[in-house]
């Protein structure tokens, strides 16, 4: 049961990432190179910072076949909404 509730708030924050970043594309365009300097724009407490330095590895449950938003390709990769917007948040 526990796995249930971690998979359902594992997508619930994707989807909300993912709204979250819509509504940030439609005000800002940002090329590839630009990805790197939205990590030196962000501003964490003390206490955020602490916690990722404890945490510095985080695992994150998939779905392998919920298109756009998770699915393997043909090479077995995850791609989608999730992975992309994973990578967006980490530094």
């Amino acid at each position: 049961m526990n796995c249930l509730k971690l998979i359902i708030s594992c997508h619930l924050i994707v989807i909300t990432l993912f709204f979250n970043y819509q509504a940030f594309a439609k005000e800002t365009i940002l090329s590839a190179d630009q990805y790197s300097d939205l990590s030196a724009k962000l501003v964490l407490t003390g206490e955020e910072k602490e916690w990722i330095k404890d945490h510095p590895v985080l695992k994150v449950a998939s779905e392998s076949n919920w298109p756009p938003f998770e699915y393997k390709d043909e090479q077995n990769q995850y791609k989608g909404i999730s992975v992309d917007m994973l990578k967006l948040i980490s530094v």
